[in-house]
């Protein structure tokens, strides 16, 4: 079963504590988009999930927030040019 799953149905895991964790990562995204750095994958990778789940729960769309304006996404022109021009190389500091 999918990680976004087992999450959605955990129920010592609390909404805001995804939503806690989505600001989080949203915020270290932007901050290596800001400074220039290649993308923080890990960040990128572990915010889709947790929105994946908290969007389970709710019973919305898995996919809600990659159009809402909910969340600032002004990341992810950034993060995927950083992509394809450098790579994830592995050594990213997240």
């Amino acid at each position: 079963m999918p990680v976004e799953y087992v999450l959605a149905r955990n129920p010592n895991v609390r909404d805001e504590e995804l939503e806690a964790a989505i600001d989080y990562l949203c915020a270290k995204i932007r901050r290596a988009a800001y400074k220039g750095e290649p993308a923080p994958f890990n960040a990128y990778r572990s915010k889709f999930i947790f929105e994946k789940a908290l969007n389970i729960r709710t019973g919305e769309s898995e996919w809600a927030f990659a159009g809402s304006e909910k969340r600032n996404f002004v990341e992810q022109p950034t993060l995927q040019s950083q992509i394809l021009r450098w790579h994830f190389d592995g050594n990213s500091a997240d």
